[in-house]
């Protein structure tokens, strides 16, 4: 996946007047899309060789911006499972 895409950038003011200083968000998508093409041919190989079990793949950039005015609320966390056949939820 090359070219321009609809992620945000550095210097980028977000809908409620945040700089994005420090954006690594289209690092973060090239890391992880650049063999995207070979891993889908890889399931659409799988799913003509399974009739009834069928795989996909699937990435979407999602960028989400705590908002509270006051700061001291704008922290959170993330739980993230990876599980062993490779599933990532």
């Amino acid at each position: 996946m090359s070219g321009d895409f609809n992620l945000v950038k550095e210097g980028d003011i977000t809908h409620y007047g945040m700089a994005l200083n420090n954006c690594q968000a289209r690092a973060c998508w090239s890391s992880i899309s650049g063999d995207l093409s070979e891993r889908r041919a890889e399931v659409d190989a799988f799913n003509m060789a399974n009739r009834w079990r069928k795989r996909g793949v699937a990435l979407t950039p999602v960028k989400f911006g705590i908002s509270f005015t006051a700061t001291f609320l704008n922290q959170a966390g993330a739980l993230i499972h990876i599980y062993r056949d490779g599933t990532v939820l």
